[in-house]
């Protein structure tokens, strides 16, 4: 009884971490660029069971156990990983601001913070004063020429083991009064000059990544990052969140009602519990 109890406590925090994350997608729904996340579960290990004081008599006074195998007991599951981004794509849409850049395929744009280089799939960009091409919070839309990227041995990541960048790379400046072009392999132009390329990368493990906030992306130390090239940049454009709004709501309801059915397996374990210990254990004078 005591196993059940504990496989129905394991299903509760499975379908909280669930609904958790489930809730995290619906607030992001019209968040640019967001990617849903999905939970990934995996069966605990199965306990052997055996009976408990299957003695065989050998003699008068000695016995051999032979506790005979019955089967195999599943103990509940648990969360294994949490995949933070869903690949799948968002739908563009036009919004004709020519600082407004979004990226089909695979990819992400590479911005540098205060605490370094990030990642985001968000391309509401805007150019500042004083002519820097800048995310909504202020970081520093980066780039990167072909001839950088080239230095690199093959197969090596762009980060270092301190997350810091490998390559030589330039926050991207324009002349604010003047427009400019992005072409669909991340090459800006303006007065008919190459101003620079955006850098733009891919993660090998999409669960190895951290959300740092403001839709901003860090991979974890053993996620090698490299430089995408199935992608193309769409100016003028934004891509929405690929969170289905139907999908998640459904999935909400589901979620609630798996997790009411482990909370009726603990009350019912613990009335049978509650009745072995004052009815069947009761001697009677």
């Amino acid at each position: 009884m005591l196993r059940g109890l504990y496989t129905g406590a394991s299903g509760m925090l499975i379908n909280e971490v669930r609904q958790n994350i489930t809730a995290n997608n619906l607030a992001n729904i019209d968040t640019t660029g967001f990617k849903k996340s999905v939970a990934v579960f995996s069966m605990e290990p199965d306990n052997e069971i055996y009976r408990v004081n299957d003695l065989n008599k050998v003699s008068k006074q000695k016995f051999s156990d032979i506790s005979r195998y019955i089967g195999n007991l599943g103990t509940g599951a648990v969360v294994s990983d949490v995949y933070l981004t869903s690949g799948q794509q968002g739908n563009i849409n036009v919004t004709d601001n020519q600082s407004d850049l979004a990226i089909t395929g695979e990819g992400y744009f590479a911005v540098e913070t205060k605490e370094g280089v990030k990642f985001t799939r968000a391309g509401n960009f805007a150019v500042t004063r004083d002519g820097e091409l800048t995310d909504m919070n202020g970081n520093f839309v980066i780039g990167a020429s072909p001839e950088s990227l080239a230095e690199l041995p093959p197969g090596e990541g762009l980060l270092d083991g301190k997350g810091a960048m490998k390559i030589a790379y330039d926050r991207i400046r324009l002349d604010p009064n003047q427009k400019f072009n992005v072409g669909e392999e991340g090459i800006i132009f303006q007065n008919g000059q190459n101003v620079s390329k955006l850098l733009i990368v891919k993660f090998d493990k999409s669960n190895f990544i951290n959300k740092k906030g403001a839709n901003l992306l860090e991979p974890l130390p053993e996620n090698k990052v490299s430089a995408a090239s199935e992608y193309k940049i769409a100016q003028g454009a934004l891509e929405a969140s690929n969170v289905n709004a139907v999908y998640e709501m459904v999935n909400m309801i589901e979620l609630q009602r798996a997790y009411e059915l482990n909370q009726k397996v603990i009350l019912t374990q613990d009335e049978m519990l509650q009745k072995s210990i004052n009815s069947v254990g009761r001697l009677n004078a």
